[in-house]
């Protein structure tokens, strides 16, 4: 169950309009980010962890931060887009915690949300990898920024699945809070017999069960994490490298880059320069 005392953070990266003049698109992108996109004219599809989902005119679309996702339209579409970065209590994802949809059909209250965000923030670079660049503008910190983070968790908030229902299993309640605990200790040394003991299961039935929910082991899924936490600190934070390989729990600065690489497929200096050469 979610803790009520848990703060949702939605930070927005930016904002743009495009229109297409010849057929566009990616294949395959895992983005540290999450996006939004409205389709104002035009269609193509868009899939998000293999699942096919067609682009309809009038109609917002959610990419949960590293989904597998592969985007394709014709020339004359257009559509506004935007990317934020999401952090949910202890800088783990809601993604986790609830169920949300992957397309809606845009009311005019969306549709003026949309209008709204693209016109305070088109000129504005809310992106910031120091909490100064924030702060350097008091005007918009306290004014265009908290009203872009109240209008972000307003259109996200329609893609939450309402019928959704919780099965409440004791295995499966056990499986939420290992999630909860690994993503709150990614620093530091994490071994299965030790989660196994925090959900008071015996380790290879543990195993086997988060298996069977996550379709992977635990030890890979840890690893995993450490690595989308590495890749967020690596563009909104200035630390360097083996200080990110010390805060995601790799002791070890040369396992660190190999991870990193065998995840990525790039080194994470190349990863940070290239991640913030896109947001500008």
């Amino acid at each position: 169950m979610l803790n009520t005392n848990q703060s949702l953070h939605l930070n927005l990266i930016n904002i743009e309009q495009i229109v297409f003049n010849k057929t566009w698109g990616f294949d395959n992108i895992i983005n540290p980010f999450s996006k939004f996109y409205f389709i104002k004219k035009g269609a193509g599809y868009i899939i998000i962890d293999r699942k096919k989902i067609n682009l309809l005119s009038g109609h917002i679309y959610l990419v949960p931060s590293y989904a597998h996702s592969s985007f394709k339209c014709h020339s004359g579409h257009s559509h506004i887009q935007m990317s934020y970065i999401e952090t949910f209590g202890n800088s783990f994802s809601i993604y986790n915690f609830m169920a949300f949809k992957h397309q809606i059909k845009a009311t005019p209250l969306d549709i003026n949300c949309f209008d709204r965000l693209l016109k305070i923030n088109t000129k504005e670079k809310f992106f910031s990898r120091t909490p100064q660049g924030y702060l350097h503008n008091s005007e918009l910190y306290s004014s265009k920024m908290m009203e872009t983070q109240a209008i972000l968790k307003i259109i996200l908030s329609k893609f939450i699945k309402l019928d959704h229902k919780n099965t409440g299993t004791s295995g499966k309640t056990r499986l939420n809070k290992v999630i909860n605990y690994i993503s709150q200790n990614l620093h530091k040394k994490i071994s299965i017999t030790e989660l196994a003991a925090y959900t008071n299961l015996n380790r290879d039935y543990f195993s086997r069960m988060f298996n069977n929910q996550f379709k992977m082991r635990p030890s890979l899924y840890i690893q995993i994490k450490r690595i989308e936490r590495a890749e967020l600190l690596l563009i909104t934070t200035n630390y360097s490298l083996i200080e990110i390989s010390i805060k995601v729990g790799y002791e070890n600065y040369t396992s660190f880059l190999q991870v990193f690489k065998k995840h990525v497929g790039q080194p994470p200096s190349h990863f940070r320069k290239n991640q913030v050469d896109n947001i500008k």
